[in-house]
């Protein structure tokens, strides 16, 4: 059968698409996938990026002076249920698809801090009755932001943990994992540090790189846990071969000031 349409509260609209600040997407299938962005922007695709329907989270900001919320990261487990994160430390959560966001109100942080990534690190199953998809309480999910803030779910998101990065200063940018248990994050650090996790985030541990002005904005691996690579600031591409544990610049210049992506 064709696809479902998009839930009704999104509208399609190309110009507020290439009008909008787009600060991440996060990709389900060959077909589904979303875009985030500033001013509580929200976009769905079910047709591989043809076309997008274009929407807003709708909840309330907890500033007076501030209008929406910035939204940096988002992170699905499944095509209903997934996660997205921004300013104020804030991260709302969606059950189905994107239709409807509600604020996750058990994040334990110190500090209200922008967060700028998160991912789902395992999908649990459904606790519900069987017409209901959520809420899925054994899903866990990784999510980093600035102030070497590293937030972790093990309950799909009624709370979320701050763990030990053993960093100071540094403002985590990315985070990505190839399991349950492997993952990398990364971001503006002048040490030049990468961290890697055995453990689904639990703890952490060092890797480190040589080359560029300690700022990297993306970092992806294969699913073999060994091929990696890391995209950042003044052109920088850094390649693995052996899972991190040596990092070298990797390929040409491509014109560009800064590297935010890769896939």
């Amino acid at each position: 059968p064709p696809p479902s349409p998009p839930p009704p509260e999104f509208g399609i609209s190309e110009s507020s698409l290439t009008a909008a600040t787009l600060n991440d997407v996060a990709l389900v299938s060959d077909a589904v996938g979303w875009l985030v962005g500033d001013s509580d922007f929200i976009a769905k695709t079910i047709d591989g990026g043809g076309t997008w329907a274009t929407g807003r989270s709708g909840l309330p900001t907890p500033s007076e002076g501030l209008n929406r919320y910035a939204w940096h990261g988002i992170g699905m487990c499944s095509l209903r249920h997934g996660w997205i994160v921004g300013t104020f430390s804030t991260i709302a959560l969606t059950l189905d698809g994107g239709a409807t966001w509600q604020l996750q109100t058990g994040v334990n942080t110190e500090m209200e801090r922008r967060l700028n990534a998160v991912q789902c690190v395992s999908a649990g199953v459904p606790t519900g009755l069987p017409a209901d998809p959520g809420p899925r309480t054994r899903d866990i999910a990784v999510a980093v932001g600035d102030g070497d803030v590293i937030l972790r779910t093990h309950n799909g998101g009624v709370t979320w943990t701050e763990q030990d990065s053993n960093t100071e200063g540094m403002n985590f940018l990315t985070v990505y994992f190839i399991n349950s248990t492997w993952g990398w994050a990364a971001g503006t650090d002048p040490l030049r540090r990468i961290l890697h996790t055995k453990t689904g985030g639990t703890s952490w541990n060092f890797q480190s790189y040589q080359t560029g002005a300690g700022s990297l904005h993306r970092v992806v691996f294969a699913a073999d846990g060994l091929m990696g690579w890391a995209v950042g600031k003044e052109r920088l591409i850094l390649k693995t071969s052996n899972g991190g544990v040596a990092w070298k610049a990797a390929g040409g210049n491509c014109g560009l000031e800064d590297r935010a992506g890769v896939a």
